[in-house]
């Protein structure tokens, strides 16, 4: 409730300053991760061995195949599509457009833009394979520590950084920034269409009076947006679906989805390892024609 007042009543300007101060939160998070992480492993350049040895760089892979989504074709394409759709078409940012006083002034602020883009993508790829190289030989989710991917970063970074003091904090400091920076734009956004699209031609409104409507409609918009969360972690994935569909409203995200539901994705997981856990073995079960993993702890003997 705290966070989502000042963009309900600061409109585009508070957007904009919470988004730059959101985004320095967000940059010294994974700045944090990629330092403490390689200083941790001996060094950048036993990373990026590690990341190479295990196939996890791969700059010019020029395969044909449109299911593999590492290729470098795939990437380029698909990566510019996105970006178009995001600058050229996306509500948020068609805003931040219009609030400036001329064309040349929005380009200037596509352009500054661009570098920041660059060096957070860079930084997520960084630290990503700093946690490859940290968990080559265990992998936490093979072990049963994590149950999901999206858990292995918050992992990594309370096993390894959590006796840092200040650290962990700012690690959470940038996923919330992350989130919240989305929530401003699309909040206000939301506010300046249902004006514009549908309150507008059927109430006479003095200027001031237009402030307090959109400033309700902002706080309104992330009162539901609270409800739907708490619902949403109570209901069922098939429920889930139907609410995303429906918010969403376009046939085209409709097929994606009805699409990826039937047919699926092919899984790309490189190969993981869990050899190098501390108290692990594999034995041989049933005359080898199963394995299975044996955990020991430490206190028992050999």
């Amino acid at each position: 409730m705290d966070r989502r007042w000042p963009w309900s009543q600061g409109g585009m300007k508070a957007v904009v300053w919470t988004d730059a101060f959101q985004m320095t939160v967000m940059l010294l998070g994974m700045l944090s991760v990629v330092v403490w992480g390689t200083t941790k492993f001996g060094g950048f350049g036993d990373v990026w061995a590690t990341a190479v040895n295990g196939g996890r760089v791969q700059f010019f892979n020029t395969q044909l195949d449109v299911q593999h989504s590492g290729s470098l074709w795939t990437v380029l394409f698909g990566t510019t599509f996105v970006w178009l759709a995001s600058y050229g078409t996306s509500q948020t940012q068609v805003q931040r457009f219009c609030s400036v006083s001329s064309l040349k002034k929005a380009k200037a602020a596509v352009y500054i833009n661009i570098p920041g883009v660059m060096i957070n993508i860079s930084l997520s790829c960084l630290a990503g394979l700093v946690i490859y190289a940290h968990y080559v030989d265990c992998d936490p989710l093979k072990e049963g520590k994590i149950s999901n991917p999206d858990q292995l970063v918050p992992y990594f970074v309370m096993e390894t950084m959590n006796g840092v003091p200040g650290l962990p904090g700012l690690f959470v400091a940038c996923v919330f920034s992350s989130a919240l920076s989305t929530l401003s734009s699309g909040f206000n956004s939301l506010a300046a269409v249902t004006w514009e699209d549908f309150l507008v031609r059927h109430l006479s409104l003095t200027s001031r009076q237009e402030a307090y409507v959109t400033k309700l409609s902002a706080a309104t918009y992330g009162l539901l947006t609270i409800g739907l969360a708490f619902v949403a972690g109570s209901v069922g994935s098939i429920l889930k679906g139907a609410l995303v569909g429906l918010m969403l409203g376009e046939a085209m995200c409709l097929w994606v989805v009805v699409g990826s539901l039937l047919y699926g994705s092919p899984s790309e997981d490189l190969p993981t390892s869990v050899e190098g856990c501390e108290g692990a073995a594999t034995l041989p079960v049933l005359g080898g024609h199963f394995n299975a993993t044996m955990h020991r702890s430490p206190e028992e003997p050999q």
